[in-house]
């Protein structure tokens, strides 16, 4: 069924080097920012969140959860109980 094919799809675009990639795109200025790119699993869904009005947070591969400050441009590990937090 579906798991099968999520599987046989996740290895083929590993087979190709095909990423998964995280972008923000600015609807003003027509910038797309790359914020996140995996090749570890070429399927994977970063469950991307705004936190505050700067703050994009996102989950990797690894179960880690990170931020990114769209401002400042940095990148921050969080411990799983603050990834929790809304």
């Amino acid at each position: 069924g579906d798991i099968e094919f999520t599987e046989m799809e996740r290895e083929q675009r590993k087979k190709e080097g095909q990423s998964s990639d995280l972008h923000i795109y600015n609807l003003f200025t027509k910038e797309d920012r790359l914020i996140e790119s995996t090749k570890e699993d070429p399927i994977w869904y970063y469950k991307p969140e705004w936190i505050s009005e700067n703050e994009l947070k996102y989950q990797l591969p690894s179960g880690e959860w990170k931020t990114y400050n769209i401002e400042t441009g940095e990148y921050k590990l969080i411990s799983e109980e603050n990834a929790k937090i809304e």
